[in-house]
């Protein structure tokens, strides 16, 4: 596999058959496909499936095994539903040594949405830019926001610290009318590489 493979790159599928999707992995440190990596190639290859007008609604994930960056993965979509409102995707992620990942999907059509008002970041959070930066395989960049007792990390217990992250580009590719950005997000609960963050 590649040492390093760009974002769009790496969630761009190959269809292999009706309803059977090819996808690769960077060669990560830590010997196993990240788990993230994993769900959303799964949801890539589920939505290659789904008419346009729908988005995606739910979607539940369960890691069955670790995953080799050595070797392709297999997704295999079954089409499980497809209703006026809602259809429903089951994929199974595979490599050589079996099953690596179930995952359930659902898909809801446009529809008029309530208006939710927006939740604000915290305004102590410190600008990006201003932080170190973290290893990620290649897909993208991560900075890690210090850990203080003043800053817990929302949810997370004083395990897992806060960061941000961000992939390069935009969708679509870079034009006059799409040039090349960077789009800082926050991630209160990030995965440590090398442990929970591998399926």
């Amino acid at each position: 596999m590649e040492p390093s493979i760009p974002l769009r790159a790496l969630l761009t599928l190959e269809e292999v058959a009706k309803d059977f999707y090819l996808g690769q992995s960077p060669d990560y440190e830590w010997g196993r496909v990240y788990g993230g990596q994993v769900v959303a190639q799964g949801l890539a290859a589920a939505t290659a499936t789904v008419d346009g007008t729908h988005r995606l609604h739910s979607v539940h994930a369960y890691f069955v095994l670790g995953g080799s960056p050595k070797e392709p993965i297999l997704y295999d979509v079954d089409r499980l539903r497809d209703g006026r409102s809602f259809s429903t995707r089951r994929v199974v992620a595979r490599q050589s040594a079996g099953a690596i990942l179930n995952l359930d999907a659902s898909f809801q059509r446009d529809e008029p949405d309530l208006d939710i008002p927006e939740i604000g970041l915290d305004p102590d959070l410190p600008d990006p830019e201003s932080l170190p930066v973290l290893e990620w395989g290649g897909c993208g960049e991560v900075r890690e926001v210090p850990r203080t007792p003043a800053r817990p990390a929302p949810g997370c217990g004083s395990g897992p610290r806060a960061t941000w992250a961000t992939t390069p580009g935009c969708t679509p590719a870079p034009s006059a009318t799409c040039p090349t950005t960077t789009r800082w997000t926050p991630s209160p609960c990030p995965t440590r590489s090398g442990s929970t963050g591998s399926t």
